[in-house]
């Protein structure tokens, strides 16, 4: 390891993003800690961008704290230093709880992305029967890894996307939402996501003139208003086959919960035919609405 001196690191706004910001409070007891005890901890890199000690950094070059620094192995990509990253602020005790679903969503989009096919001839992304179980083992492992439902890794996935979506228009409001500043149901987030740059920026506007510690009634109140008079977005042709393809790995689970059925001997006839009769219906469904979408224009 490098002797301790102010290095000069690199940073990567997409990695930054995925520290959670920290309060004045936190940030005056963590400057303090570094003046009384120095930097003790290497600043984690990967290719010189830090990917964790963001916050230390900072500190230690206004107050001229020398550090030393690490480079973390076996990552090989973006990607991995993404989910790396996640992993990592998993493990810490204090983050919120919208943070945590957050990071567990990105999580599986970052893995999900290692098993997707590529694009065929009609530009319609198709996963292979293998690449949907290795899609499956995804949510499946880290519902297990973080004691959630499979469906719950799904909600957190959208959540994540639609954080993301926020943060590309309005990273402030997209931090008090993740940090706990203010209250807003995934619902309500997913909703926000649709929204104008504009309307983010006013929103957010708004709700900073209201401290933290007001009361939950006023918050509660200043938010309805806000959800109440925000733009309606344009009519989104992408909607209702979104909305479909975000609802079949729910399916998917299902059925995989009726694969790994131990007592499947048990079930009575008349359920086994009942369920044999709607998965074929579903497959002629299935056939009917891929055809559509490989002869459409686009």
């Amino acid at each position: 390891m490098q002797e301790k001196r102010l290095y000069k690191l690199k940073i990567d706004e997409e990695f930054q993003k995925l520290i959670p910001e920290l309060t004045k409070e936190e940030s005056d007891t963590l400057e303090e800690l570094l003046l009384k005890e120095g930097c003790r901890e290497p600043i984690c890199v990967w290719n010189d961008y830090i990917i964790d000690g963001h916050n230390r950094y900072f500190l230690c070059h206004k107050n001229n704290i020398p550090f030393n620094f690490q480079e973390v192995p076996d990552l090989k990509t973006k990607e991995d230093v993404l989910d790396w990253m996640c992993a990592n602020q998993l493990g810490r005790r204090n983050i919120s709880e919208k943070t945590r679903m957050y990071l567990i969503g990105k999580r599986f989009n970052l893995e999900k992305k290692g098993v997707q096919g590529n694009n065929n001839a009609t530009g319609i992304n198709q996963y292979s029967i293998k690449e949907k179980i290795e899609k499956s083992k995804t949510s499946e492992k880290l519902a297990e890894e973080y004691n959630v439902s499979p469906v719950s890794i799904y909600r957190y996935a959208r959540f994540a996307n639609a954080i993301d979506n926020i943060s590309k228009k309005e990273s402030k409001l997209a931090n008090r939402i993740l940090n706990g500043q203010i209250k807003f149901t995934r619902a309500d987030v997913n909703n926000l996501s649709n929204q104008t740059e504009k309307d983010l920026g006013n929103i957010n506007k708004k709700l900073s003139k209201h401290k933290i510690g007001k009361s939950s009634l006023a918050k509660n109140k200043l938010l309805a208003k806000f959800k109440q008079a925000s733009t309606i977005p344009d009519y989104d042709p992408d909607s209702d086959v979104m909305s479909l393809a975000l609802t079949i790995p729910y399916w998917i689970d299902s059925v995989d919960r009726i694969i790994n059925k131990k007592d499947i001997n048990d079930v009575s006839k008349n359920a086994k035919w009942k369920l044999i009769t709607e998965l074929g219906n579903l497959d002629i469904k299935i056939k009917e609405i891929t055809l559509i979408m490989e002869n459409s224009d686009g």
